[in-house]
């Protein structure tokens, strides 16, 4: 199977933003008001995976992983034609030193266009949510002065271990929660997820 990855949306944040709590703050806020000390949240992983930009990616992914494994196993395939063409001849013949230089050849030629077409996947990858990620920060900026919300935090996903985790390992995962709870209002991912998508 050809190879890609798609990058975690925690790479993208900390390649952008550099943490996981973004301040949207209202431009004056008017004293006294209690919603400009109001708090929301966005579950960005979910956020990222129903924006129309990124569905799209992941179908022009598929699309092109099918073709480049179509690729692949003809390639692959006149390789071993070539090894089989190679098992007949005598060696230390003429052409038989022939034959091996252009299968050396053309493994490296397919070892170098390999790397590349994963370098182009990954690196189409990486700006779809790179700019999937900038549309988000600016449709929570737009709702949150909007709606004089004075805080937007990074919506952490449930508390989940699998398997049994050593004491090392669970105290770090408790230390490493920052929202213990959050009631269901304060999540506004579908208002941010329908601002971008009608952009679209």
């Amino acid at each position: 199977m050809f190879p890609y990855k798609f990058l975690s949306v925690a790479i993208v944040t900390a390649l952008i933003a550099g943490a996981g709590i973004w301040s949207a703050h209202a431009d004056a806020p008017r004293a006294g008001n209690p919603l400009a000390n109001s708090i929301a949240v966005v579950d960005i992983a979910d956020a990222m995976n129903n924006l129309r930009i990124t569905q799209r990616l992941r179908a022009e992914i598929e699309a092109e992983r099918n073709r480049l494994s179509t690729e692949e196993t003809n390639r692959t395939n006149q390789l071993r034609s070539l090894q089989d063409e190679l098992q007949l001849m005598g060696q230390g013949t003429p052409a038989f030193h022939a034959k091996v230089a252009e299968i050396e050849a053309k493994t490296l030629d397919f070892q170098i266009w390999r790397e590349y077409e994963v370098m182009k996947i990954n690196q189409k990858v990486l700006v779809t949510n790179e700019q999937a990620y900038r549309q988000l920060l600016q449709a929570i900026t737009e709702h949150a002065r909007g709606n004089e919300i004075g805080l937007v935090l990074f919506k952490e996903r449930p508390f989940t271990m699998s398997g049994e985790p050593s004491r090392e390992e669970l105290e770090t995962r408790i230390q490493m929660r920052k929202v213990l709870y959050v009631a269901e209002e304060m999540d506004i991912t579908r208002d941010i997820v329908q601002a971008v998508n009608r952009r679209d």
